[in-house]
C-alpha cells in the first residue's frame, strides 16, 4: 500500500506512499506443516540466495520472470495517508511439489526468508520502509509476495495545475540478463479497480512502462518499469 504526502506549495512536492508488494508461492494444513518444511530445505543455506534461472535445451540461461503491479488504493486531500499496493509474481521450479504427496496441498505460507525473492525496490524516494510478510507458494512454483510499503516521493507541479508523481521499479542487484521485469497481468497504467476517491484530490492519470537500458560500461541490459501518478488538487 502506498501513501502520498504532497506540501501546498507550487515548487516540486513530497508524496508520501505506503504500498504492498506482491510475489507467487503456495498455501498449508496438517499436510501443510509437511509441504512447509519441503519448501523450507528445498534451497538451503546459501541456494537462498540464487536466483531460479533456468536453462533451455541448448543450455542457454532464461532469466527469471517477476511480474509487478502497483494497485492505488486511496488519497486523502494530499495528506500523508494515500494507500496502495504492489504485486510480483515469479516461478522458482526449486519450489514444486506433486499435491498428492501431501494430501491435495497446493498452495503454503512461509516466511520470506526460507526462498529466494527478487530483490525490487522504488526509485525516487525521500523515505522508503517495508514490513515483510508471508510469502505464498504454489505447488506450480509461483511465488506471491504481498508486503506494505511506506514511501515519500517528489511530485512536480504542471503547467495545467496538476501534479506529477514519478517512481521507478528495478532490481536493486541484478541486470536483465538475471531477472526480466514485466508488467503484470499486462497492465500499462496503475490499478485503481480498488481506489476510493476523497474530496480534495483525484487521480487523473496513470502509466506503466517497461524500459529496458544499456550503459557504456556494461554489455547487460537494465530494465525498469517506469510509473507515473497524474493528480489534480481538489477545490
Amino acid at each position: 500500500m502506498c501513501e502520498y504526502y504532497i506540501p501546498k506549495r507550487e515548487r516540486p512536492y513530497s508524496t508520501q506512499f505506503i504500498c504492498t508488494s506482491t510475489e507467487m508461492v503456495q498455501s498449508l494444513s496438517d499436510d501443510y506443516t509437511d509441504v512447509a518444511t519441503h519448501l523450507n530445505s528445498a534451497t538451503p543455506g546459501v541456494a537462498k540466495t540464487v536466483p531460479p534461472v533456468t536453462r533451455n535445451a541448448t543450455g542457454i540461461p532464461s532469466p527469471v520472470t517477476v511480474h509487478f503491479g502497483l494497485a492505488l488504493i486511496q488519497i486523502d486531500d494530499f495528506e500523508p495517508n494515500d494507500k496502495a499496493y504492489t504485486d510480483a509474481l515469479h516461478l522458482d521450479e526449486r519450489l514444486q511439489w506433486d499435491p498428492s504427496e501431501y494430501n491435495r496441498v497446493v498452495v503454503s505460507r512461509i516466511p520470506s526468508s526460507w526462498i529466494w525473492n527478487p530483490d525490487l525496490v522504488m526509485m525516487y524516494n525521500i523515505e522508503y520502509s517495508k514490513d515483510k510478510q508471508l510469502s505464498l507458494v504454489y505447488n506450480t512454483g509461483d511465488v506471491l509476495n504481498i508486503d506494505p510499503i511506506k514511501r515519500k516521493t517528489r511530485c512536480f507541479r504542471q503547467n495545467d495545475g496538476q501534479y506529477k508523481c514519478k517512481f521507478d521499479v528495478v532490481s536493486w542487484t541484478y541486470d536483465g540478463n538475471v531477472i526480466d521485469l514485466q508488467p503484470y497481468e499486462g497492465l500499462n497504467r496503475v490499478d485503481l479497480s480498488d481506489y476510493v476517491e476523497l474530496p480534495g484530490v483525484s487521480v487523473t492519470e496513470t502509466t506503466a512502462q517497461r524500459v529496458v537500458k544499456y550503459y557504456p560500461c556494461c554489455p547487460e541490459p537494465y530494465v525498469s518499469l517506469d510509473y507515473t501518478i497524474t493528480l489534480k488538487p481538489g477545490v
